[in-house]
């Protein structure tokens, strides 16, 4: 009976955000189709996966669930578990994991199915963003419109990279985090591309706001690799009042350091060689790591050691090597993201770019996942970690090379 309930219920909240999902697409103007394929081939994976265990139980979904019941059972039951974790990890059980269990019942697909529908936006604000790289690609004006066949080719595309993306297509099937930095971070470049193409208004400026809170609560880390990156693009985008710059800065240092209140504080104090050194020491004795020989003894050692880190935290673990049934989907992924790497490369070296604003937002795509691979590389050394952690860095590119892509599949020539 209480199976029959749970049910009911997440098919409620299918209903819901499928009506969302709607009412979202006919304000945007997207086809309503695709959106709604996408959400709904999501849940029913979820729940295959959910009721038959089809991929194996991930820990730290098992952690999250844990801490949410001993949440409730600390707040209304008078229980006295400590509760110890990341405030990143506490802010998601809190505001997330919590209310739904409170109002819903302790059914963990419900939330999973909630991380689906952010996966669905994703793939919706993807949508846009690739159709204004195209413009930029073709040189056509921001407000022109492109052909039915484009803008359908760029849904596809962008369909089929967001939904099949191994690691994402994997992870978004579990009670994790990793659905709502991904959706953060898209949002936070879609704001920011509203705003770099002079759609500076309270609702742009709201979204841009809320994606910048919430990529510094889920993962604290990302606020200094985030506040260097947001200078330059602050300082690079011409055509924008001085007085808007000011202000932009002023509103992004603000929530860089106030909402993440002490952790970054504490993060900046600990950015030295011996602390990395015994942070990665603490990963390679708890977990199946790679690397485990690297030492850092200063911070030359640091910047030697970068380039092999960085790489082996965008490929591990290797597709080109024999590995056990249990990374078969990572190895995929391994394969999926070298050859979007070759694509950009191509990319780089073919496409034209005309110096406007939206060569500034491109540059700053590119630099700020880039500074972000690396920053993670460097205290990283479990394999689950970096394919996890990386997903927010690589879906960040996806954009460029959707719009790329449509260009050289349309008529344009240059």
């Amino acid at each position: 009976m209480n199976n029959i309930l749970e049910l009911f219920i997440t098919l409620l909240f299918i209903i819901f955000f499928l009506i969302s999902l709607f009412a979202i697409s006919k304000r945007y103007g997207f086809r309503k189709k695709l959106s709604v394929i996408f959400f709904g081939l999501s849940s029913l994976l979820s729940i295959i996966n959910y009721y038959y265990q089809i991929l194996d139980p991930l820990p730290d979904a098992s952690l999250f669930h844990n801490l949410a019941l001993q949440t409730i059972d600390n707040h209304f039951y008078f229980g006295n578990s400590i509760v110890e974790q990341s405030f990143g990890a506490v802010f998601f059980v809190n505001f997330i994991i919590v209310p739904f269990y409170i109002f819903f019942g302790d059914n963990a697909l419900n939330v999973i199915i909630f991380n689906n529908f952010l996966i669905a936006l994703v793939y919706m604000m993807i949508v846009r963003i690739s159709i204004d790289i195209f413009k930029y690609f073709t040189f056509k004006a921001s407000e022109e419109k492109i052909e039915k066949t484009t803008e359908i080719r760029i849904e596809y595309f962008s369909f089929i990279l967001v939904f099949f993306y191994p690691s994402l297509f994997m992870y978004r099937l579990f009670l994790l985090r990793d659905p709502l930095i991904i959706f953060a971070t898209v949002l936070f470049m879609f704001s920011l591309l509203l705003i770099v193409k002079k759609n500076i208004n309270f609702r742009n400026m709201f979204l841009f706001i809320i994606s910048l809170f919430l990529i510094i609560v889920i993962r604290p880390q990302n606020a200094p690799v985030l506040f260097i990156c947001l200078i330059f693009i602050i300082l690079m985008i011409k055509n924008i009042n001085i007085f808007y710059k000011i202000i932009g800065l002023f509103i992004s240092i603000s929530i860089i350091f106030v909402f993440s209140e002490l952790q970054v504080f504490r993060f900046l104090s600990l950015i030295n060689p011996e602390y990395l050194m015994s942070y990665r020491y603490s990963q390679v004795i708890q977990f199946n790591s790679y690397l485990p020989q690297i030492y850092y003894s200063s911070w030359l050692d640091i910047l030697k050691l970068a380039p092999l880190t960085t790489f082996y935290y965008i490929f591990v673990p290797f597709f080109w090597l024999e590995t056990s049934y249990e990374y078969l989907i990572p190895s995929i992924d391994s394969l999926f993201i070298f050859i979007l790497f070759i694509l950009l490369l191509i990319l780089s070296v073919r496409q034209k770019f005309p110096k406007n604003n939206m060569k500034n937002y491109l540059l700053f795509l590119m630099i700020f996942s880039l500074i972000s691979l690396i920053s993670y590389s460097i205290v990283e050394v479990y394999f689950g970690g970096a394919v996890r952690h990386r997903m927010q860095q690589i879906i960040v590119v996806f954009p460029i090379l959707i719009g790329w892509i449509a260009k050289k599949r349309s008529n344009y020539k240059n």
